[in-house]
């Protein structure tokens, strides 16, 4: 079977890089997998690309994405890729890869497209006449949608009405990249953390969604009951300078520190107590189950597919987003029971297990399968 993975540019970010991890141990299970990417990434956290993987140099700001919503020479570039590589099954990663699958379909007709849905379809599109134009001119050329949740997979079913073979595949990690982690007491003497700081974490990219503002809310009222409390931001974005900005304002210097963007993060989970997601939306977020491998407890909004990864009260907690006052409790309850959070850890740990690649991996090669027939 030949594969293509459509995606929006080589960025380390979640969906980015479990599409590069699927790809990747297929390429090892001797499949015949492409990566290729609409436009180019320029800063940090550029994603490594193979001889086999192509970027079309689209430019995501150009007028042409807007009106008439596709750039014509990158619609042509991607149609040339799609007829030289002649792929079986093309998985979109969500986002302007479906708009480009959608009009590439008019000249690839053989080519079977896959939608994977990251995030909540309700979230990310509001407006009523950019609904009618997915519904009605983007995903009726699509064969089949693979959902990271069952809650993101409900969201667009309804939002769209689409009436495709669908099923729910969770992201996955590969494990094997955090196999050489130290233990907490080693990762902490490697960042200059003292052994007995209570430190959360917050893994992510500093952008509106991920709320990093409710982050430090929430960091401000457990300082008042735990002075020493030491909150890590690692991750970088637009919100950066604002959110540094916040920190000072509110007295938080000596409480936070902003690690920016970190190609290997998981000496940063293994040295902290708790993992806090905060954001106010999500599809199945790969750090909840990268703390989990590592045996960190998280404590999460309610939103996405967190309660389909997260078992509340078993492998950590799950509150409503905007909660403040019920993230600061759990919080500072983890902390100051290190027997309750180590065994909420081990838990999250055990139940990880149903969420490496090799198991996910077979369920995308399960599902190609039933669409080809």
């Amino acid at each position: 079977m030949r594969i293509l993975f459509l995606d929006t540019t080589p960025i380390r970010r979640g969906a980015q890089v479990f599409v590069a991890d699927l790809a990747n141990h297929l390429r090892e299970e001797s499949y015949f997998v492409k990566r290729v990417y609409l436009y180019q990434h320029k800063g940090n956290g550029t994603l490594q690309t193979g001889p086999f993987d192509t970027v079309l140099d689209g430019n995501p700001n150009h007028f042409c994405e807007k009106i008439p919503s596709i750039h014509p020479v990158v619609l042509y570039r991607l149609v040339q890729t799609i007829r030289t590589f002649q792929p079986h099954i093309i998985l979109c990663n969500g986002s302007r890869t479906l708009k480009y699958a959608a009009a590439a379909k008019c000249f690839v007709w053989d080519a079977t497209f896959v939608y994977r849905i990251i995030d909540s379809a309700n979230f990310w599109n509001t407006k009523t006449l950019k609904q009618w134009y997915y519904r009605n001119m983007v995903l009726p050329f699509f064969s089949g949608a693979v959902g990271v949740s069952r809650a993101s997979l409900n969201d667009m079913v309804q939002l769209y009405h689409f009436t495709k073979p669908t099923t729910v595949i969770p992201r996955a990690i590969n494990t094997h990249a955090f196999d050489a982690t130290g233990n907490t007491l080693q990762c902490r003497e490697t960042l200059g953390a003292t052994p007995q700081a209570p430190i959360i974490l917050f893994l992510g990219n500093l952008t509106a969604q991920k709320r990093p503002d409710r982050f430090l809310q929430i960091v401000k009222k457990i300082q008042l009951q735990i002075p020493e409390i030491q909150a890590w931001l690692v991750g970088d974005g637009p919100l950066r300078t604002e959110t540094e900005e916040q920190a000072k304002n509110i007295g938080l210097q000596q409480n936070v520190r902003f690690w920016g963007y970190q190609t290997q993060v998981a000496s940063f989970i293994a040295a902290s107590n708790v993992l806090v997601l905060c954001s106010d939306t999500e599809g199945m977020p790969g750090v909840v189950l990268e703390a989990a491998y590592l045996g960190v407890p998280t404590v999460s909004a309610n939103v996405g597919g967190i309660a389909e990864c997260l078992d509340d009260g078993i492998s950590g907690y799950i509150v409503t987003k905007d909660a403040i006052d019920s993230y600061v409790e759990k919080i500072i309850f983890l902390i100051k029971n290190e027997p309750v959070c180590h065994q909420l850890g081990q838990a999250a740990k055990k139940k990880v297990n149903n969420f490496t690649i090799d198991i996910v991996a077979q369920k995308y090669l399960d599902f190609f399968q039933q669409l080809r027939k």
